[in-house]
């Protein structure tokens, strides 16, 4: 336990503590108290302000129970923790901090079940506001797939019904979103609070038909139960939407029904050598994955469900009734007032939503590819792996559907995805794209709509919306190793026969033929003697993250009535470098390219001094430009011997860059 006392009255207390029981459990455990004040007494700058966090990680050794597991993340602290605490002035990164989470997990599975259950509490902050998202508890029971018509001892053939599989999924939970820190503990649980349970049973099966074609029918039930449903109806005194709520016990039931249907092409193609005159490339593998499914769902907007209720909104002129104060309503042309029909929700932001309004009846296709490489493999010379696989296109697919109910616009937009490996790298490459069917039009207020026309009836191709890529990739001492694969001389490589082992091309002194001294050591790379120097290596790491998009921008093209199209991307740098024993310099940058220059950077410079540690920080650029400068002891009971010096300009009104 410690404490910090300061002449003006701020005053902090600080309880850390951690626990550990062997082959079971550990855990850390940091509690804070501060009272901060700022400014002088009877003045009127003068603010005291009282907070408080929470630190707490709890985990469990897996040989403790391997049928139940606890654990604990809790980071909380109010919102004005970091923002009053004088310590914090100079941390950019905790004054930018503005969402925390905390979570508490238990599960329980039971030992040859297929049951099995999970409790968590979840806490999560918004600090730019002081805003609270409660989760207490949110508890969910699973049953895993079970086939109920099997037959544990068969005889003959497995029957068509044995093959119906169900699983179930329940969850409860009790929550409440967006709440101010101080009004959690004043709030009505029945007008305040969300409660909510949800059932949900798949039941499928899966049958080959023609030896070729797979299809699975499936049938979804999802049952929700809530305690409060919130009825509409027009209050002509206030001319507004009046809302009641009204509490008890309510079920909104749905279901959806679906069948499948996939099956695999292979088709394979031997190359002349004359393409490939070195012999190397054996064959090409092509692997076509077509897929359709129908779903169909009815429309519980239907008033026999009750899930939706219709209101209507009497429409109002801008002329004020100078009698009555209020908007005068419309009339149409034989002297009948307008209205306007709404159809609302009767459950509105409920937990797990509400059944779906409308019926649909979609037919959705797929289309999946997958070509391969058989090359030979020059470096083996045992036979066992005389070839190679390689990817020259992981997956290309195309998706789409359509809706035979929809009255307009039946058509999805098709999606188009794209995935390479990189094998010598080991890294894969994700792009993806959509093609938008329907046409742009420009309505009587000149606003583009999208309408119901479609590109390819009037003879040309569907919308390229546009695509996005993010690459991040991490740099180090061994990446050029792994990619090169750079062997010692003299030294096989792993599951090679050493030569050198031979006895007639050694001397009886253990020397080889050449006459050099034969090592038996693998690492003479890393810190071993040549030639009388002393090799060493150099730690360092960069990871480069870029993103790029190109898609459609805010801004109409009313020539080609289609939105522009635009380029944006991002490129981020974070790296260290280890600079002899001890020395450490690390450091992050972004840069923004549409602005042209580095939007933030961060640099660090740390030396272990062993019983001692230095660090020399600072931010170059941005509102947080500064550098901190600290020394102090390693020793925790000695946390409290050190010295810091910082410096901010804490007015920043005009960022500066390089």
């Amino acid at each position: 336990m410690t404490g910090d006392i300061y002449t003006k009255g701020t005053w902090a207390v600080y309880a850390k503590s951690k626990y550990l029981r062997r082959y079971h459990f550990n855990g850390n455990i940091n509690l804070n108290y501060r009272c901060d004040v700022t400014g002088e007494r009877d003045m009127p700058n003068y603010k005291k302000a009282t907070n408080f966090s929470i630190q707490w990680t709890h985990s469990q050794d897996s040989k403790a129970n391997p049928y139940n597991n606890f654990s604990a993340s809790v980071n909380f602290s109010t919102s004005g923790y970091n923002r009053s605490n004088i310590n914090s002035y100079y941390n950019s990164q905790l004054n930018s901090e503005n969402t925390k989470s905390s979570s508490i997990n238990y599960t329980q599975r039971f030992p040859d079940s297929p049951w099995s259950i999970s409790m968590s509490a979840l806490i999560s902050q918004r600090t730019k506001d002081s805003t609270i998202s409660l989760t207490l508890p949110d508890l969910s029971v699973n049953m895993s797939r079970v086939y109920p018509f099997k037959f544990k001892k068969r005889a003959g053939k497995e029957k068509w019904y044995e093959k119906i599989s169900l699983s179930y999924t329940g969850n409860g939970k009790i929550a409440v979103n967006s709440m101010k820190e101080y009004e959690v503990l004043h709030s009505n649980f029945l007008r305040d609070w969300q409660t909510g349970l949800k059932h949900n049973i798949p039941i499928s099966a899966s049958f080959t038909v023609l030896k070729y074609l797979s299809i699975t029918p499936t049938i979804r039930l999802t049952d929700r139960m809530y305690f409060q449903r919130v009825d509409q109806s027009w209050d002509y005194t206030k001319q507004e939407l009046a809302r009641d709520t009204t509490n008890g016990f309510y079920n909104v039931f749905d279901f959806d029904a679906s069948i499948s249907l996939q099956t695999k092409i292979y088709g394979f193609y031997t190359p002349s050598r004359k393409l490939f005159p070195n012999g190397k490339v054996d064959k090409f593998r092509h692997v076509i994955t077509p897929g359709l499914s129908f779903s169909y769902h009815p429309d519980f907007g239907k008033k026999g469900w009750g899930y939706y209720g219709e209101v209507d909104i009497p429409a109002y002129t801008d002329v004020i009734d100078p009698a009555t104060g209020l908007k005068v309503q419309k009339y149409d042309e034989d002297g009948n007032p307008v209205f306007e029909h709404v159809v609302y929700s009767r459950f509105p932001g409920a937990l797990y939503g509400t059944a779906p309004n409308g019926a649909s009846a979609s037919l959705n296709f797929s289309v999946a590819n997958n070509i391969e490489v058989k090359v030979r493999n020059d470096r083996d010379t045992t036979g066992k792996e005389p070839f190679k696989v390689w990817s020259v296109i992981d997956n290309i697919s195309l998706n789409g559907g359509y809706n035979f109910i929809a009255d307009s616009m039946n058509w999805n937009l098709f999606a188009v995805n794209l995935r390479l490996k990189i094998p010598k790298v080991n890294y894969t490459i994700n792009l993806s794209t959509t093609l938008d069917p329907y046409m742009y039009e420009i309505n009587n207020l000149g606003v583009p709509v999208r309408t119901n026309k479609q590109y390819w009836h009037n003879g040309k191709f569907p919308h390229w919306s546009g695509t996005n890529f993010s690459l991040n990739y991490t740099f180090n001492n061994q990446t050029f190793k792994k990619w090169f694969g750079k062997k010692d001389k003299g030294l096989p490589a792993e599951g090679e026969e050493d030569v050198n082992m031979d006895p007639t091309t050694m001397n009886e002194d253990g020397t080889l033929n050449n006459g050099k001294q034969r090592t038996h050591s693998h690492h003479d790379d890393d810190d071993g003697e040549e030639d009388g120097f002393f090799k060493t290596e150099i730690p360092w790491s960069l990871t480069i993250s870029y993103s790029l998009r190109y898609g459609n921008s805010t801004t109409f093209d009313y020539e080609k009535m289609w939105y522009k199209m635009e380029l944006t991307h991002n490129l981020s740098l974070s790296g260290s470098l280890g600079l002899g024993k001890g020395w450490k310099i690390s450091g992050s940058a972004s840069y923004d390219f549409k602005a042209k220059r580095f939007s933030s950077a961060n640099f660090t410079v740390t030396r272990d001094l062993h019983c001692w540690n230095m660090s020399c920080s600072f931010v170059p650029f941005g509102p947080y430009k500064s550098y901190n400068f600290h020394i102090g002891v390693n020793a925790s009971m000695l946390a409290d011997l050190k010295y810091d010096k910082s410096n901010t300009d804490s007015t920043n009104k005009e960022v500066s860059w390089w």
